[in-house]
């Protein structure tokens, strides 16, 4: 049904109800879905003054910003970009109270164009031209083409450089008021009602009709004679990386949502004990460690493929598999060949980090190089290795799986040694850390309950028993400053548990009644 607008201080013209969304919003349950016959109806009221129509959701069953996010290309930088924005909040650099509503969008379509200048070439020749095609709102359209409906002016709040290739191909001739692609901002700031006052002046706006799909209007729709919010049921505007593989993202959001399982067991516990094992005795130990590091999270970007299959592999055998809510859209989002490249690209610099960091003085370029492919190659074969055990370990009946959850993270921790040597000290870290989460997993296979133990604690006993037993064939092992700091870290990390433990520590009596 179709509603229309009851502006403030006005007689009720004709009652309506709004869909109004914003691009990339969750889509509402309930959609008031409007007629073209009473669309159509509202303009045989049309007043002395002009007719506006709204494009985005309107004209276009798309938003144009949205759209043009979406033809970015490649996506996987655009993205980046977009999300740096986005984590930088750079619209807070700008005056005003509303400074997130006027340059957020215009920042987002600004900065990706003039880094990637490729961009709007692609746009108005390629992708635009589908757009329009796929995304008219054709009924509207053409009655908007016969003569006594011929609108006075089509309304945007998008960019000119964006709608213009759009708007030419839908309504061509009509003119297109919008924002201009360095001043989109301004527009937003005044809003479409001032803005066509002073286009066309406020007698031509008091006493036109407006359509348009959105409340966020309201502006304009107080100051019109007839004012027609209305919603159209094919109108979609999908989010502009919503079906992009994203590294990490499976992780964070569908394996372990609210965890933030990258940076506190991914970051700030793998990486850490990595850099602790393997690179505190290299020539350069910072490089060496950023190096490990990139290293790392390229092979995480591979385990993560094991995550999702895991989870697959469980919804369809598992009598009781534990898995989040969405899990199977971001499944569908997932790609093990985005995966892989993610993972072989990251891998290469961090390779080359790493060749740097062991030797002393430089590294000439081809000796360089050279070393690199070999490592990245072996690192590929490595990449693969581990997923395949991840599929051999998910196809694994689940009682059997408690003998491979050690080789797993031993694949996940331990595979570094192919690439730098680990001292004592660090070869036992990482076996404590492999012992460490195996032991609550043969607990929760076993049982069926996942124990909430102190984790740490757990790895920072195993940790000092196995260096009890290498301190007697290497007895300097316990003598070295990675040893004081590897001991300190992990204290560190266990001393909630520590002191918990301390805490509640009691003695019996000689009846065997704790004091």
């Amino acid at each position: 049904m179709i509603s229309f607008f009851q502006p403030v201080g006005q007689a009720d013209p004709l009652r309506a109800s709004a869909d109004a969304r914003n691009p990339g919003s969750p889509e509402p349950e309930d959609i008031p879905v409007t007629p073209l016959a009473e669309v159509e109806a509202a303009l045989t009221l049309r007043g002395r003054g002009g007719l506006f129509v709204d494009f985005d959701e309107t004209l276009l069953l798309d938003n144009s910003t949205a759209a043009y996010l979406r033809s970015l290309r490649p996506r996987m930088l655009a993205w980046f970009i977009l999300k740096l924005i986005t984590l930088s909040r750079v619209w807070l650099l700008f005056p005003g109270d509303r400074r997130k509503h006027v340059y957020h969008d215009w920042l987002r379509v600004v900065i990706p164009t003039i880094l990637m200048p490729w961009s709007l070439p692609l746009w108005r020749w390629h992708h635009a031209p589908r757009i329009a095609r796929e995304s008219a709102n054709t009924p509207l359209i053409n009655l908007l083409k016969q003569p006594a409906n011929r609108p006075t002016a089509v309304v945007s709040l998008g960019f000119g450089a964006v709608v213009r290739p759009l708007h030419d191909r839908l309504l061509p001739g009509v003119p297109l008021v919008c924002g201009t692609f360095l001043g989109g901002f301004r527009l937003r700031s005044t809003g479409k009602r001032k803005h066509l006052e002073q286009a066309f002046g406020k007698g031509a706006v008091a006493g036109s009709t407006v359509i348009t799909n959105s409340e966020n209007d309201r502006d304009l729709l107080d100051a019109c004679a007839v004012p027609v919010v209305a919603a159209w049921s094919d109108a979609r505007v999908a989010a502009p990386f919503a079906d992009l593989y994203i590294p990490f993202r499976y992780m964070e959001r569908a394996k372990r949502p609210g965890q933030r399982y990258l940076l506190n067991g991914v970051i700030k516990y793998d990486i850490v004990a990595i850099v602790l094992a393997y690179a505190w005795d290299m020539p350069q130990p910072v490089l060496a460690a950023l190096g490990l590091a990139l290293i790392h999270l390229a092979v995480f970007a591979v385990y993560e493929a094991g995550y999702v299959d895991n989870d697959v592999s469980g919804s369809k055998w598992e009598k009781r598999p534990t898995l989040h809510s969405g899990y199977e859209d971001h499944a569908r989002r997932f790609s093990v060949v985005g995966a892989f490249a993610v993972a072989i690209a990251v891998s290469v610099l961090g390779a080359v980090l790493l060749n740097i960091a062991e030797v002393q003085g430089s590294l000439p370029l081809i000796a360089l190089a050279k070393v690199v492919v070999v490592d990245v190659a072996l690192i590929g074969g490595l990449f693969g290795a581990i997923f395949l055990f991840f599929r051999i370990f998910n196809r694994s009946a689940p009682d059997s799986r408690s003998v491979l959850y050690p080789l797993l993270q031993t694949l996940r921790l331990g595979i570094y040694g192919v690439l730098a040597s680990a001292t004592p000290s660090g070869a036992a870290l990482i076996a404590a850390i492999c012992l460490g989460r195996w032991y609550p997993y043969m607990i929760y296979r076993v049982a069926n309950v996942r124990p909430e133990g102190p984790t740490f604690l757990l790895v920072l006993v195993t940790f000092l028993l196995i260096m009890a037993f290498i301190t007697p064939i290497a007895p300097a092992s316990v003598l070295t400053i990675q040893f004081g700091v590897i001991l300190a870290w992990l204290t560190f990390r266990a001393r909630r548990a520590i002191l918990a433990y301390v805490k509640e520590y009691r003695l019996v009596d000689g009846r065997g009644r704790h004091n």
